[in-house]
């Protein structure tokens, strides 16, 4: 971890001014949204850095590929055809190596919205039961937090908002504003937007959850049948196609 700190402080000394100059407020979002605890301006530093690494190692790569393919000799247009490939592969590590970096956010985030969507029918039947047996609602938070090994990354999105009740000194509604804005999941957004309404309306928790439950419930079973209908589909064409490739 401190070779880490130690990087980034290198990268940002080296490309931290340049970066500054950058709309972050793109990658900021995506950093959030994939939970990478690490500041706009810093990660793109670190993807220069990286990329700038890389780049040494494709100009090398260049190099030793034009003296593998090509006998050596003094002959000036083997040295700029050497000088052209390592610029040329230089070039294009640092640019993917870039690419990557900006990449991996979204990635992270789209595989965690994916997660969040799995589990959180469950997770909201959860908080219905404890808001049912007269739980609070940062209680209720809290106990679902516990059980991330059970609810998976649904349970870990509801424990962000907790935390920044219990840690940062949020009041709930500030936290749930946050975490809807920092959700990758439309669901979970649609999910707290529609607490916070209940909250500033004085409307039943309960009665929220019960209802969100059901819609969510019924949007699952719709899901499901559609995935049935598309494999269904599927195996009758891999059928058909079995058959005519057997007659023929």
């Amino acid at each position: 971890m401190e070779s880490f700190y130690r990087l980034c402080s290198i990268s940002y000394r080296i490309f931290g001014r340049g970066v500054n100059r950058n709309d972050l407020s793109g990658l900021s979002l995506s950093l959030k949204r994939a939970r990478i605890n690490i500041p706009a301006d810093l990660y793109l530093s670190l993807s220069r850095l990286a990329g700038v690494l890389f780049a040494l190692f494709g100009a090398i790569l260049g190099v030793l590929l034009i003296y593998a393919l090509i006998p050596a000799s003094q002959d000036i247009s083997l040295i700029l055809l050497t000088v052209l490939s390592g610029s040329v592969t230089a070039t294009l590590f640092y640019l993917l190596t870039v690419r990557v970096f900006m990449a991996y956010p979204v990635f992270r985030a789209n595989t965690r919205r994916i997660l969040i969507d799995k589990g959180l029918l469950h997770a909201i039947n959860y908080l219905y039961a404890m808001s049912k047996g007269g739980m609070s609602l940062i209680d209720a938070f809290n106990s679902l937090k516990k059980h991330e090994a059970v609810y998976g990354e649904s349970a870990k999105e509801i424990g962000y908002i907790a935390r920044d009740v219990e840690y940062f000194g949020l009041d709930l509604r500030s936290a749930l504003m946050r975490g809807s804005k920092n959700t990758p999941s439309e669901k979970m957004r649609d999910f707290l937007e529609g607490l916070i309404s209940v909250m500033n309306t004085g409307g039943s928790l309960e009665d929220y959850f019960s209802l969100k439950s059901r819609q969510y419930q019924d949007l699952a079973e719709g899901e499901n049948s559609t995935f049935l209908e598309v494999l269904s589909v599927l195996a009758e064409t891999y059928v058909c196609l079995l058959y005519t490739s057997d007659a023929a």
